[in-house]
């Protein structure tokens, strides 16, 4: 989503989506971020301003494979749970850091592609055999977050991950109200595994059916809304990946995260 904090309509994004040329300054900006702050094992396509209008878009061409494709990636000796880690810690550097996020993220536009090669040592102690780049494509539709939203998002995931029910209710409550509080956790924890277990959940939190689900949904903001549908699919292209343990796996490099991201 290019735009902003108030949310955009389906049909403002749509065209935006088909002005070229907010898709080239997208890829510039995501790209120079990506430089500026060292994420490594991160790719995105070189744009051919100089080509680029508002009707058509020439980028660099690159070869790769789905990121969900974990049979080729198994295939050319890289480890589809080295991707998922990679792919999670690019996500918690967008949305808890830097506060603008890919709007369209989707197995479609998230490649992989074999880089260099990788000693013995480096393969030992990485757990990767094959050195690897995340390829980000389709640059149409960015999330700018609001500075109060990301911080609370981290405040959020943090509280998860410490289990502080305290932050954790407060925060609910700053995002979504009573209804926050008893439907956030479930969505963005996934803690069960089996339908009889996720319905324990959600007795057990007060949530009886969907309708306390839409009742969330029309009071929180709609750029939180989008943050949860990136978590959600996130959440399932790492679990494709052997990632499942989602919070657990990457608790400390979130907890680092919120330490940067109140800094700056």
């Amino acid at each position: 989503m290019t735009a902003l904090r108030g949310g955009i309509s389906v049909a403002s994004r749509t065209s935006r989506r088909v002005e070229f040329l907010t898709e080239y300054r997208n890829a510039v900006k995501i790209s120079e971020i990506v430089s500026q702050k060292g994420i490594r094992g991160v790719h995105v396509p070189k744009m051919y301003g100089q080509h680029c209008t508002s009707k058509v878009v020439v980028m660099e061409w690159i070869e790769g494979i789905k990121i969900t494709n974990t049979a080729e990636l198994n295939r050319r000796a890289i480890n589809p749970r080295s991707v998922g880690l990679a792919l999670l810690r690019l996500f918690a550097e967008l949305v808890m850091v830097q506060g603008f996020v890919h709007g369209d993220l989707h197995p479609g536009n998230l490649m992989v592609r074999s880089k260099g090669r990788r000693s013995f040592f480096q393969w030992l102690f990485r757990g990767s055999r094959q050195p690897f780049e995340l390829v980000l494509l389709d640059h149409g539709t960015y999330l700018t977050v609001d500075p109060k939203l990301r911080e609370l998002f981290c405040q959020l995931w943090c509280a998860f991950v410490m289990m502080d029910k305290s932050v954790q209710n407060y925060v609910c409550y700053e995002l979504g109200g009573d209804q926050g509080c008893k439907v956030l956790p479930l969505l963005l924890t996934h803690q069960a595994t089996s339908w009889k277990e996720q319905r324990r959940l959600q007795k057990s939190v007060g949530v009886n059916d969907m309708t306390d689900v839409t009742q969330l949904m029309s009071v929180v903001s709609r750029d939180f809304l989008e943050l949860l549908r990136i978590s959600s699919v996130v959440k399932g292209v790492t679990s494709q990946l052997n990632q499942n343990q989602l919070m657990s796996t990457v608790s400390r490099d979130f907890l680092e995260l919120l330490r940067i991201s109140s800094s700056v």
